[in-house]
């Protein structure tokens, strides 16, 4: 049997695109793994934990995990929702990682001093070095990974995201109209996002 851990920390932080990523993919997990090969746990903030129905383990999340993880000796696979994660099993080497680089745009990013550029990367390469499979959301993000990192010839992998059914709204005669052109964003509204919209 495969125990697999998928990790939803992230999670905490509502309204925004790693949240959707986790809650999208966790239920996907949910609903496809299979009986009597695989079992899911999830990682998750407590305040989370229902969200994937109350039939579902879950270990959960506490900053003291920061400093040392709970017990993952039953498990076999960890995926890793996003590229700086705290939580990663770097003690128990039995366990298989799976990382997910969604982005490199701290590199882009001007106002960035470049030692913490490095600092980042560092810690990325921590993540990576640690990991067994790397994901990437796109062609442009693992020419980033294999740019910038040393994958030491670890599988790289390139999984986009995928897209929820969208249905045409209903416009009313009150219904808002832009009058100019706009960029629609789930995420969190910082500089750097219009930065990296605007190279890219």
């Amino acid at each position: 049997m495969k125990r697999i851990i998928f990790d939803c920390e992230r999670m905490k932080h509502e309204n925004t695109g790693l949240y959707h990523y986790c809650l999208n993919l966790g239920n996907h997990l949910s609903k496809f793994t299979a009986p009597g090969m695989e079992a899911l746990t999830l990682y998750s903030p407590p305040e989370k934990k229902y969200l994937f129905g109350k039939n579902t383990d879950h270990i959960i999340q506490t900053d003291l995990h920061k400093i040392r993880m709970p017990a993952l000796k039953p498990f076999t696979v960890w995926h890793a929702a996003y590229q700086d994660s705290y939580y990663l099993p770097f003690r128990n080497k039995n366990i298989k990682v799976v990382l997910s680089v969604h982005d490199l745009n701290f590199m882009y990013d001007p106002s960035k001093p470049a030692f913490k550029k490095q600092r980042n990367l560092r810690r990325l390469q921590m993540l990576i070095n640690r990991a067994d499979v790397i994901i990437c959301m796109s062609e442009y993000t693992k020419n980033d990974v294999e740019f910038f990192c040393d994958t030491v010839h670890k599988p790289v992998h390139v999984i986009h995201n995928g897209t929820n059914t969208l249905t045409e709204p209903q416009l009313l005669n009150r219904s808002y109209f832009p009058v100019k052109p706009f960029i629609f964003s789930i995420g969190t509204l910082l500089p750097k996002r219009i930065f990296t919209a605007c190279c890219r």
